[in-house]
């Protein structure tokens, strides 16, 4: 547990040493911030029941900065973003044992799907997922077209090349985080996002492109690459 006042460096392992460590620093009206999402709390048992329920999956942590992760690869992936010159190193640390008087919740998860390309011909019905699977289409299909039609908001481009950068402008990226609408062009674009917005849960991916899957490696890691 980590002291969340300005400038105090207190950390313990001890429930209590900590809960009565936060009362010498609250005054009336003072909310205590968690230190590893922003949430406020009033008291510091409301702190601590956050920090047991909300946080006990964050076992991996930053050995530079209070940075924890449900994985280890979520720490290096902070590691390279936010400590680059820094050698890499992460601890493990342990889950208190469970204390009915704090129960723990399991994350919110929300069920997320990759939205299917859609063909913007007139009288053309076409869509996938897949992004070769689209391009394909537009080559054999639309054979000779000079102008390509976006399906999201009926922009033209000359080309399928401009046509398919143009439909990342619509979240039609390489990959999708499997938890949120957020995309990326690279897989280490979407490990940024899921070490910082969703670090409480393992990597989950959704992925449009072969290539990125078969290149993706992780370690011991554990992840889920969906389709």
């Amino acid at each position: 547990f980590h002291c969340c006042m300005f400038s105090c460096s207190f950390s313990t392992d001890s429930q209590s040493e900590f809960s009565d460590h936060l009362d010498g620093h609250v005054v009336s009206g003072h909310r205590l911030m968690c230190v590893y999402c922003g949430e406020t709390a009033r008291s510091s048992s409301e702190l601590l029941s956050h920090l047991i329920a909300s946080h006990w999956t964050l076992q991996h942590q930053c050995t530079i900065c209070l940075y924890r992760g449900s994985c280890k690869l979520y720490v290096q992936c902070h590691f390279e973003h936010a400590h680059q010159k820094a050698l890499f190193a992460s601890l493990v640390v342990l889950p208190h044992p469970q204390d009915d008087r704090f129960p723990r919740s399991s994350p919110l998860l929300t069920e997320v799907t990759l939205r299917p390309y859609r063909c913007g011909f007139p009288s053309c019905d076409f869509f996938i997922r897949d992004t070769a699977a689209f391009t394909e289409h537009l080559r054999q299909s639309h054979r000779g077209a000079t102008c390509f039609a976006c399906s999201e908001c009926n922009q033209t481009r000359g080309s399928i090349a401009q046509l398919m950068e143009h439909l990342t402008e619509h979240g039609f990226a390489a990959v999708q985080c499997g938890y949120c609408p957020a995309t990326a062009t690279t897989m280490s674009g979407i490990l940024l996002h899921l070490c910082y917005c969703h670090a409480e849960v393992d990597p989950k991916f959704l992925i449009r492109d072969n290539d990125l899957e078969e290149n993706f490696q992780s370690g011991t890691s554990k992840w889920t690459i969906s389709r």
